[in-house]
């Protein structure tokens, strides 16, 4: 799978009913479907809220560079299941819960920090 640069406009058309990478790794490692009240939460918020907030664009395009290749190291571990239940209690359950209390930046700041420390974590 080559990586190569894309506008935001291919990423988000690409991308905008199918991928949210880790969320949805972590979704199907929690037996949910494609379709479930979490993803669709934060899908909602990636092509909303933070596609109109100042640099949401640019964060969005740098989430699709790097979210791949860390649910693949996460998927090539022997620890795939704790890590990503880790990520559910850690990170995406409170930012879920932000989303649902109105507080967009205060998810936004979240799921960067989050990103963030997965690729630390995943990609050193």
């Amino acid at each position: 799978e080559p990586l190569g640069k894309a506008t935001y406009e291919q990423v988000l058309g690409g991308f905008r009913h199918k991928l949210c990478y880790i969320t949805t790794a972590v979704c199907r490692s929690l037996g949910k479907g494609d379709d479930c009240g979490e993803l669709n939460a934060f899908r909602s918020f990636r092509d909303g809220w933070l596609s109109r907030a100042p640099g949401g664009r640019e964060k969005i395009a740098e989430y699709y560079l790097f979210a791949p290749m860390v649910v693949r190291a996460i998927d090539a571990s022997d620890r795939a299941e704790t890590e990503y239940l880790r990520i559910w209690e850690d990170g995406l359950s409170p930012l879920l819960r932000c989303l649902r209390e109105g507080r967009q930046a205060d998810c936004a700041a979240g799921y960067e920090k989050m990103v963030r420390s997965l690729e630390g974590k995943w990609l050193s």
